[in-house]
């Protein structure tokens, strides 16, 4: 589905989703047979899909801006980073102090660079 619009119903904040393949020229002229999905209702204006956005904070980000793109990008490292050392068994608890945890997380980084 391709974003269509954001409409204000009332007091809801709905997202209007419409299929590729009748909203976008481009995708359809790649697929000339058309929706692959055999809905009835791809017929003419196509499948449309509404989601409520009224409380949804995580579809309100701006995934297109640069100041996201590099947020994600240091995410992807640190969870990178975080599946590595669990694959290594170096990512378990064995301390209580924050100070010690810190040490311990350090000492493993280290070793996890080398």
């Amino acid at each position: 589905m391709i974003p269509n619009g954001i409409f204000q119903d009332g007091n809801r904040l709905r997202l209007k989703e419409r299929c590729p393949f009748k909203a976008s020229k481009h995708i359809a002229a790649l697929h000339p047979r058309g929706c692959t999905c055999k809905n009835p209702k791809s017929d003419g204006y196509g499948c449309t899909a509404y989601q409520d956005l009224t409380d949804d904070a995580r579809s309100r980000v701006r995934r297109d801006t640069p100041r996201f793109k590099k947020l994600y990008a240091k995410r992807f490292v640190v969870e990178q980073t975080f599946s590595r050392l669990q694959e290594l068994h170096i990512e378990e608890a064995r301390h209580y102090s924050l100070t010690a945890i810190r040490n311990a997380n350090f000492i493993d980084y280290l070793a996890l660079a080398l």
